[in-house]
């Protein structure tokens, strides 16, 4: 946490600073624009797949997994039992794979 009048300060003082400031903000509000999408999926099987769709990096079908799954459930949304069910049941389906902190999206649904 800093000071208003310090963050003011040093944004007048550094363009640098500035533009690496509003970058980190927008991030920000990007992210919490993509948290209350998900969170209006009312499917629990359709919010974790929507969210592999946006975190998979370009030209990959992988998702690293920062943090614990619990904590992801509850960034979702969802109850950890309720998480942990789909994910096992996306597996079943043969529609992602999970090895350690990472979970790999083979094949979508049909819609």
């Amino acid at each position: 946490m800093y000071k208003k009048q310090h963050i003011l300060d040093a944004i007048k003082r550094d363009s640098s600073f500035a533009l690496q400031y509003i970058a980190s903000l927008s991030r920000e509000v990007q992210r919490l624009r993509t948290q209350l999408e998900l969170h209006s999926i009312h499917s629990a099987r359709e919010r974790i797949l929507q969210f592999l769709l946006l975190e998979s990096r370009p030209g990959s079908s992988e998702v690293h997994i920062d943090g614990s799954l619990e904590e992801l459930a509850s960034d979702l949304g969802l109850a950890h039992e309720t998480f942990y069910r789909e994910l096992a049941r996306l597996e079943d389906d043969h529609i992602i794979s999970r090895e350690d902190k990472v979970i790999r999206l083979h094949k979508l649904p049909p819609v």
